[in-house]
C-alpha cells in the first residue's frame, strides 16, 4: 500500500512539502525549477558575483498525517480554527483586526467620513489582505458545502463578489465565523477531500502571511540600532497602540523622549541612505 502523502505534491503551482534530507531515487543532488513544462537548474549567485547550481535539500514528499495534509498543514489548521482571546477562533480575531488596521477614513458602516468632492480614499492593504483571506476561506467553504450536509450553515454565507467595503468589522466578524463554523463542524470531511484540501492550502498560506504582518497581539520591544533623539543613547522601546486607532509610541527607557511610527521611519529611511553612501 503507497503511503498518501501532502496535498501540495499534486499542486503545480504550490511548492511541494518535503521531508528535509530525504531524496528520491531520482535526484540529482541539485534544486529544479519547471517554467511552462521546461525544467532546468536552480542557480544561486555567490559572493564573488559568480554563480553555481543550488543543492538538494530534499525532495522526498512530506507524508500525510490527517486525511491529505501534512504534519505542517494540519498544525496550522489547528491553530487558525482554535479559539483565541474571546473570539471562536483565531480566523474570525484576525480577520477583525485586519478589517480595523491602517483603516482610517473608511467607513465602518456606523460612521460618516467626509472628503472633498471627486477624491478617492484608497483601500487600505490589511483590508485587500482580509478581502483575499474572506474569498479563499469562502472558497473552501463552497467545495466543502457539495460533498458535506448543510447542517446549521446555508450553503453560501458571502457574497460572490466578497466583503462590502463598507461592511462593519461586526459583519465581517460573523461572515468569517459562519465560514469557519461550518469548517470545524466538518473537518475530517475537508481534510479527506482532495479538493477541499487544496483550497485549504492557500487559505492557510495567507492566514500565516496576515498574522506575521499585522500580529493580533504585538508586544513592545527595544529597537535595534536607533538612537534616542533626546540622549543620543540605543534605548528606544516601541510600544503597540493600546486600543483601536491609539498612534504607535516609541520612549526612550533612558531619558523619556517620545517619539512616533514616522519618526522611527523617517529614522530607518535616514539610515539606510547613509549606509549606501557611505
Amino acid at each position: 500500500m503507497t503511503a498518501r502523502v501532502c496535498i501540495t505534491a499534486t499542486m503545480p503551482s504550490t511548492r511541494t512539502c518535503i521531508i528535509p534530507g530525504e531524496h528520491l531515487g531520482t535526484c540529482d543532488g541539485y534544486k529544479h525549477r519547471t517554467v511552462d513544462n521546461v525544467t532546468t537548474r536552480v542557480m544561486r549567485e555567490l559572493p564573488d558575483g559568480s554563480s553555481e547550481a543550488a543543492q538538494c535539500r530534499g525532495c522526498t514528499p512530506a507524508l500525510a498525517i490527517r486525511g491529505h495534509l501534512c504534519d505542517s498543514h494540519a498544525a496550522k489548521l489547528d491553530y487558525a480554527l482554535r479559539p483565541f482571546d474571546g473570539s471562536p477562533t483565531l480566523l474570525v480575531a484576525l480577520m477583525a483586526h485586519l478589517w480595523e488596521a491602517d483603516s482610517a477614513g473608511i467607513s465602518d458602516g456606523n460612521d460618516r467620513v467626509s472628503t472633498a468632492y471627486g477624491s478617492r480614499v484608497p483601500i487600505p492593504e490589511s483590508r485587500i489582505t482580509a478581502n483575499s483571506l474572506a474569498d479563499a476561506l469562502n472558497a473552501v467553504h463552497l467545495s466543502l458545502a457539495s460533498v458535506a450536509p448543510a447542517g446549521m450553515y446555508p450553503p453560501r454565507v458571502m457574497p460572490s463578489t466578497g466583503l462590502p467595503v463598507h461592511s462593519s468589522t461586526r459583519d465581517v466578524a460573523e461572515t468569517v465565523h459562519a465560514l469557519t463554523g461550518y469548517l470545524l463542524d466538518h473537518e475530517p470531511i475537508a481534510v479527506n477531500t482532495p479538493d477541499v484540501a487544496e483550497l485549504l492550502v492557500p487559505a492557510l498560506a495567507i492566514t500565516g502571511q496576515a498574522f506575521r504582518r499585522w500580529p493580533l497581539n504585538e508586544e513592545p520591544h527595544r529597537t535595534k540600532h536607533v538612537r534616542c533623539p533626546g540622549c543620543g543613547h540605543l534605548a528606544m522601546t516601541w510600544n503597540p497602540p493600546l486600543y483601536y486607532r491609539d498612534e504607535v509610541r516609541v520612549e526612550c527607557a533612558d531619558c523619556g523622549t517620545i517619539a512616533d511610527q514616522t519618526w522611527l521611519e523617517v529614522y530607518a529611511a535616514t539610515v539606510r541612505v547613509n549606509s549606501r553612501t557611505a
